[in-house]
């Protein structure tokens, strides 16, 4: 039962759709009394159609009457429908009638104990160590095929019509389990294997609710002692087709017409084919269902895993800030870096497209190639060789390949087939790529005067926001009203550890000055993140994807004049008199710095309608715009006021 639920709609489809075809075909041979293909050979020799034509007529017309009637009256539409059927054929002249080809052949009577009999039989003479003869080992396996394959998808298709005619939730597990024991048992004691019809309970659910299985079984004995099962031979034979045949049409246009709005085309085309091959010959169309189901989805999702976007690093920077001369640097070779996000499982299908694409990147001037696996479940062993050839194949073009983003075992694997270049997240994997452009990278010699501007410790507030101003004051010179906010700053010294952790209250605006500081957000909580498959993940040694386990980097920052948590303080600037904001991340000193630090409660209208306001705005603005040119962006231009209500929609 479980793996049943992985046959694809595709195979169930075409099966039923088969099977309404081979129904209506029996039908339209018990109407004619032999195969439509005799029928017609029959009567081109003949040259009689009337015969056939009438026929088929009659068996269209009943079969139409039950489809009519079933929606009226249900379950006792066909009995109903049969004894009127048969009531109008014996009003016609008797002369017309009287061939016997209207009727089913005369029946033999049966003896109703037989079954038991041989039943009996084998319970007293069953041989135990038979069961380790090869033959019967060959008869078992072969059994077990017929039983598990191809019972066990009737028990699916007959699931499906349930829940068309029923509330009732339908146990797959279940059913099969109760089979499979019932035929080896019967089987194993020389009765005969028996399949499951789901669709009788159900069309009789209506009559007799909970007692329909004991007054079917009384009935079906009663007529089995009487012989009163032969009565059928006096009912013509184009009833019995044309009940038949009304099934067969409800199946086919149930299955193979209707479907064709349901489902793409490629799928449909693939299910009327199932069901072609199936009327043809029932095992070799189910294999071939299953066959081609497995090789469209192959190819299917061959298209759909692998690459889901794809950049450079001149719009996707690492969270790294830094000196305009070294984002100068990086920008000038940005073009050199190409960026891959892959998606979804990789295995033999998809990873040859993932190369492919990578080496035509290569060609056409990438020197650094990044492969974010962070959203790929597994990769099997063709895609982890493809992973390690490719790294191989880029270095001999002196093209450097770095994977970030793999789980621990996907990163065993890759070692263990000789490794490439890691990072445990792209943030990382970028800062690696970028730390190799400014190695390679000419330091001029005003590259190294900005370096040595920086003071090795601020002496006071006056020029600690001088340099935080600078982007705003060229001249240096700090506007009339600083001092409105500058009267409440404070210089700190900080050593190497956490300066504030996410959730906690925000008091205070803090302004890097000295140092190297990084902030941080936790990582997503497990199973936050929908429809990737954890299997292959071992929960016994913790395994989780990297961005579950790894904080995720936001800024990683040097620069004298960085601000850590803008939006928080716009946050507050907007909510005075509330609760203090939370911090949106954690931030804590690699080394020992020196911060700025001003208390939110100074942020008083009259400081936030000048010089502060301006400036605020201007880092939560580039707080939210991704690192490009590397410099703060000016927005002298935009009124103050402008920051509360930017403020007010982020949060």
């Amino acid at each position: 039962g479980f793996f049943l639920k992985f046959i694809p709609f595709t195979v169930t489809g075409g099966l039923l759709g088969g099977f309404g075809l081979i129904i209506m075909y029996s039908g339209w041979s018990m109407a004619l009394g032999s195969t439509p293909v005799t029928a017609i050979k029959a009567a081109i020799q003949a040259e009689d159609w009337l015969l056939p034509l009438l026929r088929t007529g009659l068996m269209v017309l009943v079969g139409m009457a039950i489809r009519i009637l079933c929606k009226r009256m249900g379950s006792f539409a066909l009995p109903v429908v049969m004894i009127i059927a048969t009531t109008i054929f014996y009003l016609v002249p008797e002369h017309l009638r009287t061939e016997q080809s209207w009727y089913l052949p005369a029946m033999k009577e049966v003896n109703p104990f037989g079954g038991y009999h041989a039943l009996a039989f084998g319970i007293s003479n069953f041989q135990p160590q038979a069961i380790f003869n090869a033959d019967t080992f060959y008869l078992f396996l072969s059994f077990f095929g017929v039983l598990y394959i191809d019972w066990g998808l009737h028990i699916l298709v007959m699931a499906n019509l349930v829940k068309k005619k029923s509330r009732d939730r339908v146990d797959l597990n279940q059913e099969i389990k109760t089979l499979g024991m019932a035929c080896c048992l019967t089987g194993a004691l020389g009765g005969q294997p028996v399949s499951h019809a789901i669709g009788i309970p159900v069309q009789v659910q209506g009559i007799g609710k909970n007692r329909w299985p004991a007054a079917l079984a009384f009935l079906l004995l009663a007529a089995v002692l009487s012989n009163a099962w032969t009565a059928v031979t006096v009912v013509p034979q184009f009833v019995f087709g044309g009940t038949t045949f009304s099934y067969g049409v409800y199946l086919t246009h149930e299955w193979l017409f209707q479907s064709q709005a349901r489902i793409a085309a490629t799928e449909w085309r693939l299910l009327a084919f199932t069901s072609v091959a199936i009327f043809v010959n029932s095992a070799l169309g189910l294999v071939l269902g299953l066959s081609f189901a497995l090789v469209c989805f192959i190819i299917e999702y061959a298209g759909i895993s692998g690459i889901k976007q794809r950049s450079n690093m001149h719009s996707y920077r690492s969270a790294v800030e830094r000196t305009p001369d070294d984002d100068r640097a990086i920008q000038k070779r940005s073009h050199e870096v190409e960026i891959f996000w892959m998606h979804g499982y990789l295995f033999f299908g998809s990873i040859s497209k993932v190369v492919d694409e990578v080496l035509e990147a290569a060609s056409l001037g990438a020197c650094w190639i990044v492969i974010d696996l962070a959203l790929v479940p597994a990769i099997d062993a063709a895609g982890v060789q493809g992973l390690v050839e490719l790294s191989k194949t880029l270095a001999a073009a002196n093209v450097s390949l770095v994977v970030t983003g793999m789980v621990r075992r996907l990163a065993l694997s890759v070692g263990n087939a000789g490794g490439v270049a890691s990072a445990v997240t792209l943030d990382y994997g970028l800062e690696m790529v970028e730390d190799a452009i400014l190695k390679t990278a000419v330091r001029t010699s005003q590259r190294c005067t900005e370096s040595g501007m920086i003071p090795a410790q601020v002496a006071s507030v006056e020029k600690a926001w001088a340099i935080a101003a600078s982007h705003l004051v060229a001249t240096g010179n700090l506007p009339n009203d600083w001092h409105h906010i500058a009267s409440a700053s404070t210089l700190r010294v900080q050593n190497p550890g956490q300066i504030y952790a996410e959730g906690e209250p925000v008091t205070e605006l803090l302004i890097l000055m000295r140092g190297l500081v990084q902030v941080e957000c936790l990582p997503v909580p497990s199973c936050a993140v929908r429809e990737l498959p954890r299997w292959h993940l071992n929960a016994d040694k913790g395994d989780r994807f990297t961005f579950e386990e790894t904080p995720q980097r936001t800024l990683k920052t040097q620069r004298p004049g960085s601000v850590l948590n803008a939006m928080e303080c716009a946050r507050a600037s907007c909510t005075s008199g509330h609760a203090p904001p939370m911090a949106l991340a954690s931030a804590k000193a690699l080394t020992e710095v020196q911060l700025l630090v001003v208390p939110l409660a100074s942020m008083t209208k009259q400081a936030m309608n000048g010089f502060f306001g301006q400036w605020l705005l201007t880092h939560v603005v580039n707080a939210n715009a991704a690192p490009s040119s590397g410099g703060l962006e000016s927005s002298a231009q935009v009124a103050p006021n402008v920051l509360l209500r930017a403020a007010s929609i982020e949060f």
